[in-house]
């Protein structure tokens, strides 16, 4: 990379007119090229539809990425290396006619931000009043994708999710972790009026220490989003709701008061649900749904080929099976992807051991939160979001 050769005397503003001017040059190089990939991807596209493949693999989108970030050489960073071609690989999608995303909306809820966060703003959407809806919509086909929350970092597992994994037979295909950060909000924008505190059932247990302090005794509700009660407050004046700064935009509420979750390292992750099984990334988690003798030492035998293969357990989950009193089946997530080879010769072993051992999914295991381009790409995703639902609005 070499430097610009400047005639010797000039000023300082015609040096930056110099610069602006290479820049202004590199930029049409870029947009040229950019042009001709997405050509390119459009004509892989034909052929995905040809063959009938899947439009979206992540685990080519990974690889990509990382083999990029291992030949960066500054100073552009890693994370910007990950942010710029994420773009890219959303506008690819796009190009490429990928089918509508299912989520749970409606607009407004961090579902939606998950949505966006993993597959654009420009991918078409499709909101959904439920985590039912959501499986519903993809199995279906009215979408290719759904997005559903399935654990809070303080508040645990959304059953309904993940039993619906099980149950519908849809696999698991990739994971949204975002940081949480819950806003009171209402028509006034005041404290003094609130008489019932509405939000998502998990919303409302992250703020419960918050509310027990400053609404004591006002009535709390439950609902299925908290889109859809930021959307309740704006009904009646005596409703307050929990929800993001962006609910408060779309829904013309003012804020009471920000950040209220009683954790402030809250964090949800979220499951990219489909059809497609992806091709391992090299970091990728394995989501097993095992069913067990109700005998002594029954999950420690099951557990054993992993352990013996240094191979960690990350997750554990138990729900009721239903069919018969107290007993349940396990939810198990390990850190590897189903076809490494000492996973799959673990679970050979451990199929042994189980009465049913079901793979739910193997897929690329979501960017770390702590990453320090993470809050900023977030909040240029708010503010992309932001502005698509003001064209919304004023475009009727």
């Amino acid at each position: 990379m070499s430097e610009i050769e400047f005639p010797a005397g000039i000023s300082a503003q015609q040096e930056i007119d110099l610069y602006r001017a290479e820049i202004g040059a590199i930029d049409e190089k870029i947009l040229t090229l950019l042009n001709q990939r997405f050509v390119n991807a459009k004509h892989i596209g034909l052929v995905k539809k040809r063959i009938s493949a899947q439009v979206f693999q992540p685990s080519r989108e990974h690889q990509l990425v990382r083999d990029l970030c291992r030949r960066n050489e500054g100073p552009l960073d890693s994370v910007h290396v990950r942010s710029i071609w994420g773009e890219i690989f959303r506008a690819s999608r796009y190009i490429q006619n990928a089918q509508p995303v299912a989520y749970l909306g409606p607009i407004g809820t961090y579902t939606q931000d998950a949505m966006l966060a993993h597959f654009g703003v420009a991918h078409e959407s499709l909101p959904c009043e439920t985590i039912d809806a959501v499986f519903t919509a993809v199995m279906d086909g009215r979408a290719g994708y759904g997005v559903v929350p399935i654990e809070n970092s303080t508040e645990g597992t959304i059953n309904r999710a993940l039993d619906l994994v099980f149950e519908k037979g849809l696999q698991i295909s990739g994971e949204v972790v975002l940081p949480v950060s819950h806003c009171l909000m209402s028509q006034s924008g005041t404290a003094s009026g609130i008489e019932c505190v509405i939000g998502h059932e998990q919303a409302l247990a992250q703020c419960r220490r918050w509310l027990d302090t400053h609404f004591p005794g006002v009535q709390r509700r439950a609902v299925s989003s908290n889109a859809q009660a930021a959307k309740l407050a704006a009904e009646s004046a005596g409703n307050a709701a929990i929800g993001s700064r962006r609910a408060a935009g779309h829904y013309g509420l003012h804020i009471v008061a920000a950040s209220i979750q009683d954790e402030h390292c809250n964090s949800t992750r979220f499951y990219i649900v489909g059809r497609d099984q992806p091709a391992p990334s090299g970091d990728d988690r394995t989501l097993l749904c095992v069913e067990l003798n109700n005998s002594p030492g029954a999950l420690l035998r099951l557990l054993g080929p992993a352990a013996e293969r240094s191979i960690p357990v990350t997750r554990i989950d138990s729900r009721p099976l239903k069919s018969e009193l107290w007993a349940y089946r396990f939810f198990l997530e390990l850190p590897r992807h189903r076809h490494d080879p000492d996973l799959a010769s673990a679970l050979q072993e451990m199929n042994q051991v189980a009465n049913s051992l079901v793979v739910l999914g193997s897929y690329p295991t979501a960017l770390n939160i702590s990453d320090t381009g993470f809050a900023a790409d977030l909040e240029n995703l708010n503010l992309e979001v932001e502005s698509c639902i003001r064209t919304t609005v004023l475009n009727g």
